[in-house]
């Protein structure tokens, strides 16, 4: 009897108590998307990219340097903006965290988890060549409401299998979250007569939600321009906990007989 209950009881810990939302991202002009579904912008000076494939939706912006010349970003001059809140991409430390590991010695682990001054608010671009910049989040990681709105239930095809979504669609006056990104640019031989401001509107235009793995049902590789959230379900886990409770009295009782 134990060695049947086991199984179930793995079942039960690891099953899914995950729900996702997955916030679909528009420029408010019309902009060119590569294959990855990567919003660009193309001028005389410079070919920015934006993408949005983190948790939270914090944006990466790639630059290049179309000239022949230096290009300088001032990043204490460059913001993600929603409603009144400017978040600068220039903060003032950036964290590091992760694992430190010595070759060939599995147990000798050390844990990292430290702040870094930055003092770089200029960033030179040299010709021909680019950059990145990651942002801060645009939500925190916390999920859109969705009361109110009027979601329709589809299928989608993961991994072989049919997967249950619902999904709403929004235009610009009725988005639940719209924002910019704004930079600023020097030239470094003065060629720019003024700072060279780059300031693009982006809007929700999308929302799912889900039980599925929003990264096996939108690969972020084919999907950069998407906000991804997921939270446990308060229901899920109770459900876990009676369950796996219950199992452990049965096989208490199948021990004792």
């Amino acid at each position: 009897m134990r060695t049947v209950l086991l199984p179930v009881i793995a079942l039960l810990f690891f099953s899914s108590c995950t729900k996702y939302q997955c916030a679909s991202i528009s420029p408010v002009d019309e902009m060119r998307r590569n294959e990855k579904n990567e919003f660009i912008l193309e001028n005389d000076t410079v070919r920015i990219i934006y993408s949005f494939t983190d948790n939270g939706g914090a944006p990466v912006i790639y630059i290049f340097n179309k000239t022949t010349t230096g290009l300088h970003i001032d990043w204490s001059k460059s913001f993600s903006i929603v409603g009144e809140h400017a978040m600068s991409f220039y903060p003032s430390t950036i964290r590091i965290t992760g694992e430190l590991k010595k070759p060939d010695y599995s147990d000798n682990t050390l844990q990292l988890d430290a702040t870094v001054p930055v003092s770089q608010e200029l960033q030179f671009i040299p010709p021909q060549t680019s950059i990145s910049r990651l942002g801060e989040k645009l939500t925190n990681g916390k999920f859109f409401h969705s009361r109110g709105y009027s979601f329709e239930k589809e299928k989608i095809r993961s991994v072989g299998l049919s997967k249950k979504v619902r999904r709403t669609e929004f235009v610009r006056a009725d988005s639940p979250l719209e924002f910019r990104i704004y930079l600023t640019f020097n030239s470094d031989d003065k060629s720019l007569e003024r700072p060279l401001i780059i300031d693009k509107s982006f809007f929700v235009s999308g929302l799912i939600q889900t039980r599925a793995d929003i990264d096996d049902l939108f690969p972020k590789q084919r999907n950069r321009n998407m906000i991804r959230m997921q939270k446990s379900t308060t229901t899920g886990g109770i459900l876990t906990g009676v369950g796996v409770i219950g199992l452990i009295a049965l096989l208490a009782g199948s021990a004792a007989g």
